[in-house]
C-alpha cells in the first residue's frame, strides 16, 4: 500500500480506472468519491450510511456493509465478484450527479414552480 498525498485530477482518474473498487469505510455526508469511482466504472464498497445510501445502488453499483462492522467490510472486500458489476450501469448512475444533470433538474424545478405560481 502506498499513500500518495495530494494528487492531480488526472492521476486520480488513473487510480479510479485501475482500481478493482473504491472502499469507503466511514460515513460521508455526500460521498463525492463514490460518485467519481462509479463515473469511472468502478464499484464501491461502503458503510451503509450517509451519502453512500443516496449515491450508490446496492448490488448494482455498490456493496454496502453495516456501519462499524470491520468483519463485514473485510468479507465484502475478500468475496465480492467485482467483475459482475456493469461499468456502463455504474457510469449511467453516476451521470445523475453531473453538473449538466443538476442544471437541467434545477431549471426544470424553477420552471415548474414559476408556472405553478403564475397559475394561482
Amino acid at each position: 500500500m502506498t499513500f500518495t498525498g495530494r494528487i492531480t485530477d488526472a492521476a486520480l482518474d488513473d487510480f479510479y480506472a485501475r482500481a478493482r473498487a473504491l472502499v469507503v469505510p466511514n460515513i460521508e455526508e455526500f460521498g463525492i468519491a463514490a460518485v467519481e469511482a462509479q463515473a469511472s466504472g468502478r464499484p464501491v464498497i461502503a458503510a451503509d450510511g450517509g451519502g453512500a445510501t443516496e449515491t450508490t445502488i446496492p448490488g448494482e453499483t455498490s456493496v454496502l456493509v453495516p456501519v462499524g462492522d470491520v468483519s463485514a467490510l473485510a468479507e465484502a472486500m475478500r468475496h465480492t465478484d467485482f467483475d459482475r458489476f456493469s461499468s456502463d450501469r455504474m457510469q449511467a448512475h453516476a451521470a445523475r450527479f453531473s453538473t449538466h444533470e443538476f442544471k437541467r433538474r434545477f431549471v426544470a424545478e424553477i420552471t415548474r414552480l414559476t408556472q405553478t405560481s403564475a397559475a394561482r
